[in-house]
């Protein structure tokens, strides 16, 4: 099926009535007000939903154009817990929240009964908060919820974070940057030298790439 020829869907269209946020909140507003905005020419169509945008804070900025328009919106990259608010009645997502994920991530650090992991994020928003979350996650007890009977227990975690790294978000749109590699350099030699085992990197795929690049040079697995 070709994309951009509408596909019906049941007692509505799936078309491709496009826009482009930028990546940015002001965009992400407008672009989408625009589309829920639209009208077919033929008449008797409008748009009932909107897929995307996958950033967090673009999503909450273009959610007031969708809640405007009684709209729903469906994204598939926005984690930030606080679009579970009921303030966000009109959003959908299909990823985990930052605060599942962060639960997760912390059970498995876990299983491998090891007494401390460094923790290496960048300045972007996605990967800070996550980070933040699973070191508080590591360093208490929390509910986790996970088993499927349904039962809620408690999981002590206790488990230090001997280094807390962040950098410049290292993959912009031109890539790496010599300065950013040498920074990530030092940062995971740093960690190497200090015997650390286990390093939660809770990162875009983008900059995961470019880190596991820089940690093969280092010798790190």
């Amino acid at each position: 099926h070709d994309p951009l020829q509408p596909y019906p869907l049941g007692n509505y269209t799936l078309g491709p009535v496009l826009g482009d946020t930028r990546g940015d909140t002001y965009h992400g507003y407008s672009a989408t007000d625009e589309i829920v905005s639209w009208r077919s020419p033929l008449g008797g169509h409008e748009v009932a939903a909107v897929v995307g945008p996958s950033k967090s804070g673009v999503s909450q900025a273009a959610h007031k154009a969708v809640k405007k328009a009684d709209a729903l919106m469906f994204s598939f990259g926005s984690t930030s817990s606080e679009l579970s608010s009921s303030v966000y009645s009109n959003f959908y997502r299909v990823v985990w929240s930052d605060s599942a994920q962060a639960k997760a991530v912390a059970a498995l650090v876990q299983s491998l009964n090891v007494p401390c992991v460094a923790m290496v994020s960048t300045s972007q928003s996605y990967s800070s908060n996550l980070a933040a979350r699973i070191v508080r996650h590591l360093g208490q007890s929390f509910v986790y919820k996970f088993d499927p009977s349904g039962k809620e227990y408690d999981r002590v975690m206790g488990i230090k974070v001997e280094a807390n790294v962040r950098f410049q978000q290292v993959a912009g749109s031109a890539g790496m940057t010599p300065s950013d590699r040498q920074n990530l350099r030092k940062q995971l030699l740093d960690v190497r030298d200090r015997g650390i085992q286990v390093i939660v990197a809770p990162v875009s795929e983008v900059d995961a790439k470019y880190m596991f690049e820089v940690a093969a040079t280092l010798g790190m697995t």
